[in-house]
């Protein structure tokens, strides 16, 4: 089969996912491999407990998707989120919070991220979120589409 056209993203229908994660609990990490495991479109290419050193390893597996949890990016500043978007400008980014403090994840959707999940209950749609980020969409969770509706018509 020939690669397929989705907006602005070519995705090889023969050719897995690539999805790196940078989460400082290995629990966490290990949850998002088994989960995305029961999908035969994923392939876990690296993880990480912080985002420092995370160049390399993308370039290294050809990762297309980077899971980043929001306590690497509130630990490391946003320096380390703005040097992996500068060197990997095609790399999809969702961006992983575990709050009800969408803030950060207003501001990650506002630096680049191609989508914001919440985690823990919701980490069943992760394969569903990678997806449709390497598909060219947005990816918000409904909590963050209500905050950012809340806040927007606060505004008005």
């Amino acid at each position: 089969m020939s690669p397929l056209s989705f907006g602005r993203t070519r995705v090889d229908v023969n050719r897995s996912i690539r999805v790196a994660i940078a989460d400082r609990h290995e629990n966490f990490r290990v949850a998002c491999r088994r989960i995305l495991e029961l999908e035969s479109d994923f392939e876990m290419v690296s993880e990480s407990s912080t985002g420092f050193g995370l160049s390399p390893l993308l370039e290294l597996m050809k990762a297309d998707v980077l899971l980043f949890d929001e306590k690497i990016w509130e630990a490391e500043g946003q320096e380390t989120f703005k040097s992996i978007r500068k060197q990997f400008p095609n790399l999809k980014i969702l961006y992983m919070v575990s709050s009800e403090d969408w803030a950060g994840g207003i501001e990650a959707m506002q630096m680049g991220v191609n989508g914001v999940i919440e985690k823990g209950r919701n980490t069943a749609h992760l394969p569903k979120a990678i997806r449709k980020i390497v598909d060219g969409e947005l990816w918000m969770s409904r909590k963050l589409t209500s905050a950012l509706l809340r806040a927007e018509f606060q505004r008005s």
